[in-house]
């Protein structure tokens, strides 16, 4: 109940959690509904003529207030030189940067006093710059940290500190605040990006394993708008392809597809069933199995394994390499705008016009992998099909 630890201006007991209480309509002042009964009146009934208002006692205020949370100082640091603190909520050990706790994920720092700016920056209107008509140099606060207007529910902090990787917007990760990466990256994949980012920093990792690239190749580096990286890429990808492809067709390989190509021209004329054709084909691949391949085969079926071999190769650099890249090309697409803006709402519209994604990009790369697997199976089925035409 509400006042529960106060006392009854009339008889001074202590109001229980299911006391039912009387308050007075004129100077607020709690009674126990039996008192009130009793007396009929309020009992600083004759203070009401003075403006006497009853006020919530001060010390159980303090007692009510909500714990202000905040992160525990330490003196440890750990090896890249970041301070030490401990999470207010699961005690576990944390980097002074992080917004949110590594371990039970709850914000590190109060979330209900000014430490937010909720006048935030959107991407969809990078002329609103909470005021600031500067420059963006020194203004790494850019999203209201630490000064604000205003707090925020923690449930709502879990999910603007992630767009962050779980840093302070102001955090430098390689000489760059968190929130211009996530203008630059865009509000969907910033934080993971920017986790991997501050990680790579910590932990002097020169190499991440991106599961993107590995999934989708040349797409995933024309998506991100590494052009450059792309193109190249699938241009490896093809002119292996084709050549594994040109490899393949041995001359073992040009005798099966003569006779497929027999079967194929008996199967179209009706001289033999689907069933047959399919026994003709098992008898087909057995009879060449155990025949010795030629010296020009071996040799081809060689450098057939040599280049599968450098494809993969070629394929796990790019997996390996793909954030180091991406990393490099945000910082210097940054470092040029910033020296070709000179107030924030420019700057900012810069990084989201050189940054976000290219869909476009994206088909394209698709397009140059199903291409490749074409040019890889393209030389068996030119030379079957002329030989079906003969």
């Amino acid at each position: 109940m509400k006042f529960k630890g106060c006392s009854c201006v009339s008889c001074n007991n202590i109001f229980e959690e299911n006391d039912d209480a009387v308050v007075c309509p004129v100077c607020g002042s709690p009674h126990h509904r039996a008192c009130w009964t009793e007396q009929g009146k309020c009992a600083n009934s004759d203070l009401h003529k003075d403006g006497f208002i009853w006020v919530y006692p001060e010390e159980l205020k303090k007692e009510e207030a909500p714990v202000k949370e905040a992160p525990i100082e330490t003196n440890l640091r750990f090896k890249n030189g970041e301070n030490a603190v401990v999470c207010p909520h699961c005690k576990s050990l944390n980097y002074g940067n992080d917004a949110l706790c590594l371990k039970c994920q709850k914000p590190l720092f109060d979330t209900s006093e000014n430490n937010f700016n909720n006048q935030e920056l959107s991407a969809e209107d990078p002329e609103n710059v909470n005021g600031y008509n500067g420059g963006y140099q020194g203004n790494t606060s850019a999203y209201g940290m630490p000064f604000g207007n205003g707090g925020m529910p923690q449930e709502d902090a879990f999910s603007y500190y992630r767009r962050f990787g779980g840093l302070r917007p102001d955090t430098l990760v390689d000489s760059i605040p968190a929130s211009e990466y996530a203008d630059y990256i865009g509000e969907k994949k910033s934080g993971d990006y920017i986790r991997k980012f501050v990680n790579m920093a910590r932990f002097g990792r020169k190499i991440s394993v991106s599961i993107c690239a590995l999934l989708f190749g040349p797409a995933w580096f024309l998506y991100r708008k590494l052009y450059k990286e792309g193109l190249l890429y699938g241009a490896a990808i093809i002119i292996l392809s084709l050549l594994t492809g040109i490899l393949s067709l041995t001359d073992q390989a040009k005798l099966i597809y003569d006779d497929m190509a027999v079967m194929y021209e008996q199967l179209a004329e009706g001289e033999i069933t689907i069933e047959e054709f399919q026994a003709q084909l098992k008898e087909t691949e057995s009879k060449y199995q155990d025949v010795v391949p030629s010296k020009s085969d071996m040799t081809k079926v060689s450098v057939s394994l040599i280049l599968s071999v450098l494809t993969v190769s070629i394929s796990l650099v790019m997996v390996f390499s793909a954030d180091r890249l991406y990393l490099k090309k945000i910082k210097k697409d940054v470092y040029e705008s910033r020296d070709r803006c000179f107030d924030m709402p420019s700057y900012r519209r810069m990084l989201h016009e050189k940054g976000g994604v290219s869909v476009s990009g994206a088909v394209i790369g698709i397009v140059i992998s199903v291409f490749a697997y074409i040019l890889e199976l393209l030389p068996s089925y030119i030379y079957l099909f002329s030989t079906m035409a003969k």
